[in-house]
């Protein structure tokens, strides 16, 4: 079964009305016909007139003669309702400055339940975006003009059916595209040739963007702003057509000369700059404060970020304020986080902050989550409700929370001490690219290693300092011999060396699906003459290891033009287990890939090397 166009002769797979014409699809069998005799059967393989394997054919429905082009209807129109229809025949837009006046007018008529009346007076309220009580009572109204037979409040609802409106009408996008690929084909028109592009275009479960960009074309023919919008955002992320910027912003300044404040505010996002398109910062301020004037919530919102960035106009944190205020105030989230950094970092008062953040974090504001509960952590020393704020941003990979729930677990505030899953959280903190988590766990690393290292040492006090693990001692023990050394004998002597060991990193990675891989630490342990004298922890993740050791804290005794004898134990050390307290068996002694070692004996005298070192 195939879906032919009557009209245009076009195959579909699916949908029930022509994209290209919006002539409705009919359904046709494809038949079989001898491509050599032109015999056609019902069924088989080949032509039993003369043996030639038969063909599918699509033949297709005969439509009209030449269609004459689609004439709107419409109901008849009340003569008194005239003026609020455009050469079209359509309701046509109301300004600004005339909309009370015929609200004022369209209400008695709408009271007496005239259903056209009801019709014009919700789309009126409703183009009041500003206005939640308007667009309600709006809506209603087309919802009842609809029930009372007006074919362009069909029409509307679909609209309503696309968008969804509170409880008063449910999204429904299957009942919405149905409606508005009626109206277009009835009305050939380029406001709802927008809606479909819109559909198409930025609904996920109807995304199709060749249907988008078809919409969109017919739309932009009939200068419509929505129809320039979606040919904008098409080119701008290359999404069904070659990616063009230059295309993007053209159709983007056609949509703002209708004074479409929304695409305003995308030539000024274009304005800020990227691989594809340089940056002019004071075009890209121009377009945010055209699109802020026109009262558009992330205009206000952006143009406040240019003033406190000093973006294309001088740095004003006050004015950047009173812009975030304007947004946050029609309920734009992202500036309602905005105002409580204003109010904690610049006017430093906590409880504004506080508010501002609960507003924006209650509203699902990822960053405004981790800072609310830095404020109840700092001010409060609320570390329970801390935590609660840090979890809802973990849920969304924010590092920082992750990176400040770890600190929380470290110390034992809001939660019990818990210093395995600390370093766990901080690996993560790690894997989503926090820039100070690496250093941080480094020190827990270092902290832990050294709390372990006193615990022994309070424990042992009466033992000499020896190897972590005698285990193959003697195997991880060589002699270095220094031959043939002139030195002076003034100023102090030091013996370096330099210890370079290759790891093998995989050994130690652990894979977790709900953490992502982390790293046990590692320590090099080095003993000079049995005597401990340097141990640091690594992260093995950051590879082989590369130290210069000098040997200086302890005493050498060298005879000139003799050979003198040391001995260095070197050893890489592994932890067993981050909750195992017995530091005695904790730690144990690992291979490593090669380990090279180059001794030099160095003399300084007023910044002079006076040494000589042989081969």
């Amino acid at each position: 079964m195939k879906l032919v166009c009557t009209n245009c002769g076009k195959e579909y797979e699916s949908g029930k009305f022509c994209p290209e014409c919006g002539t409705k699809l009919q359904e046709v069998t494809p038949e079989l016909v001898c491509p050599s005799c032109g015999y056609k059967a019902k069924s088989g393989k080949f032509c039993p007139e003369c043996g030639t394997k038969l063909t599918e054919q699509i033949v297709t429905p005969k439509a009209t003669e030449k269609q004459e082009p689609v004439k709107p209807t419409f109901n008849e129109k009340d003569p008194r309702f005239a003026k609020y229809y455009d050469k079209k025949g359509f309701p046509r837009t109301i300004p600004q400055e005339e909309r009370a006046v015929a609200i004022e007018e369209l209400t008695p008529f709408a009271n007496q339940g005239i259903a056209e009346a009801k019709m014009l007076l919700g789309g009126i309220l409703m183009s009041d975006s500003k206005n939640k009580d308007a667009i309600l009572k709006g809506a209603k109204l087309i919802k009842e003009a609809e029930k009372a037979g007006d074919k362009l409040a069909y029409y509307q609802m679909g609209i309503l059916y696309f968008w969804g409106c509170d409880t008063l009408v449910e999204q429904n996008l299957d009942e919405a595209e149905r409606r508005l690929l009626e109206a277009f084909q009835e009305y050939q028109d380029g406001e709802t040739a927008g809606y479909l592009a819109n559909l198409y275009a930025f609904i996920e479960e109807k995304c199709d963007y060749k249907k988008a960009f078809d919409y969109a074309t017919i739309a932009a023919e009939d200068e419509n702003n929505e129809g320039y919008n979606v040919l904008g955002s098409l080119y701008l992320n290359g999404s069904g057509v070659e990616k063009n910027v230059n295309l993007a912003l053209e159709n983007y300044k056609m949509a703002a000369a209708f004074g479409d404040e929304t695409a305003m505010n995308q030539i000024g996002i274009i304005f800020e700059g990227n691989d594809d398109f340089d940056a002019n910062p004071e075009q890209s301020f121009y377009w945010f404060n055209e699109a802020a004037k026109k009262g558009l919530d992330v205009g206000m919102y952006n143009l406040g970020w240019c003033y406190k960035n000093g973006f294309g106009v001088d740095t004003d944190v006050e004015k950047a304020a009173e812009w975030f205020k304007k947004s946050a105030d029609l309920g734009y989230v992202n500036a309602m986080c905005e105002l409580g950094e204003y109010y904690q970092e610049t006017l430093v008062d906590f409880n504004k902050a506080k508010m501002w953040y609960f507003k924006a974090a209650e509203l699902g504001n990822v960053e405004a989550q981790n800072k609310l509960g830095v404020l109840y952590y700092d001010i409060d020393n609320d570390y329970k409700e801390a935590i609660k704020w840090f979890k809802k941003a973990m849920k969304h990979n924010n590092s920082e929370a992750y990176r400040n729930y770890a600190i929380c677990l470290w110390d034992g505030k809001g939660t019990i001490e818990n210093k395995k899953k600390a370093m766990e959280m901080m690996q993560k903190a790690i894997s989503l690219g926090h820039p100070d988590a690496e250093n941080e766990l480094n020190e827990m690393r270092q902290e832990l290693a050294n709390d372990k290292k006193a615990a022994k040492v309070e424990s042992e006090p009466q033992k000499e300092p020896q190897s972590k693990n005698n285990i193959n001692e003697k195997k991880k023990t060589e002699d270095a011999k220094i031959d043939n050394v002139r030195f002076s004998t003034d100023g102090r002597k030091t013996l370096y060396a330099d210890i370079d060991c290759k790891i093998n990193k995989e050994r130690f990675k652990h894979k977790d699906e709900e953490w992502g891989d982390w790293y046990e630490p590692i320590v090099l342990n080095i003993l000079y003459n049995g005597k401990n004298l340097f141990q640091h922890i690594y992260n093995p993740e950051d590879g082989d290891i590369h130290e210069q050791v000098a040997i200086k804290d302890f005493e050498l005794k060298l005879n000139i033009d003799k050979i003198n004898t040391i001995s260095l134990t070197i050893e890489m050390l592994q932890q067993k287990d981050f909750n195992d307290n017995n530091i005695e068996n904790n730690w144990q002694v690992v291979d490593t890939k090669s380990c090279n070692v180059n001794l030099y004996y160095e003399f300084h005298i007023f910044g002079k090397n006076v040494l000589e070192i042989r081969d």
